[in-house]
């Protein structure tokens, strides 16, 4: 081998040792002066002038990756894994097209984080009542009508996708208390899905304790409020809520009201409904 045979080799081994170097080191593309921070910086108008820093203008169209990971987009020193900087432009920091999207949507992400647009959660709510007496019997769940502000329909339809707050206000009576006794009432009360004649899904329930005393008559009024949660629900869902008195006494609306009284929506159960 002679000379310059040796100093080709010496040459290209001092290539391959400098390129690895660049490799495993720090890669600067269309810059010169790369940010002494990052592993790799994009410098889209290759206007950078200073490896320590930039100003605002020079960073603004500047992508880097740090040594700890992080991404910066229009910022060399990123806060956060990914972190997105257009103050200094015209364009917004993201856009996501999935075919969702659209005026006033909301973007929401389920337990995974992978997310979507929805539509944005609007509060409004509406009471429907009841306005014909009715029977509970006891031990046996009986369906709390909706007959006033039901659009023609026995039950409570979802207008739209959602979480919902369902508020029971009781107002009916304890069907032959006796005279001066005094008993801690108790009911079930389901929150249901309808799904068909002979199917409804349970999605809350609670017991409700209530102190009645007989006060006189063949009936005794008392009421209650309780309230009742359901995340999620799908616009078109059919639901009603049911009761079952466990007290050993029958339950009753419209019984011992007076002459004024028995066409009057408030002197029945309600409920009330909140899209929240």
């Amino acid at each position: 081998m002679n000379e310059n045979d040796k100093m080709r080799k010496t040459i290209l081994l001092g290539y391959v040792l400098i390129i690895s170097v660049s490799l495993f080191g720090q890669v600067g593309i269309n810059t010169r002066i790369p940010y002494a921070g990052s592993v790799l910086h994009i410098d889209g108008k290759g206007n950078n002038t200073s490896s320590t820093g930039a100003i605002v203008a020079e960073a603004a169209d500047d992508v880097v990756i740090d040594k700890q990971g992080n991404v910066g987009v229009g910022v060399l020193q990123p806060k956060a894994k990914l972190h997105i900087d257009t103050s200094n432009g015209t364009l917004k920091p993201l856009r996501l097209a999935d075919g969702s999207q659209g005026v006033n949507k909301y973007f929401f992400s389920d337990t995974e984080g992978r997310g979507t647009w929805k539509d944005k959660p609007i509060a409004n709510g509406i009471v429907y009542y009841s306005a014909t007496p009715r029977t509970f019997t006891k031990n046996v769940f009986t369906e709390l009508p909706v007959e006033v502000n039901s659009a023609g329909y026995s039950r409570i339809t979802i207008p739209r996708a959602g979480n919902y707050v369902f508020t029971l206000r009781w107002w009916g009576a304890l069907d032959a208390l006796p005279i001066g006794t005094k008993l801690m009432s108790a009911a079930t009360i389901q929150l249901c899905r309808y799904v068909n004649a002979t199917t409804a899904t349970v999605l809350d329930q609670t017991t409700y304790y209530t102190a009645v005393t007989g006060v006189g008559g063949s009936t005794t009024r008392f009421s209650f409020t309780v309230s009742f949660f359901a995340s999620n629900l799908p616009a078109g869902y059919v639901m009603f809520l049911r009761l079952r008195p466990d007290d050993g006494y029958n339950w009753a609306t419209g019984a011992g009201l007076s002459a004024g009284q028995t066409t009057a929506t408030i002197y029945y159960p309600s409920i009330m409904v909140y899209n929240i």
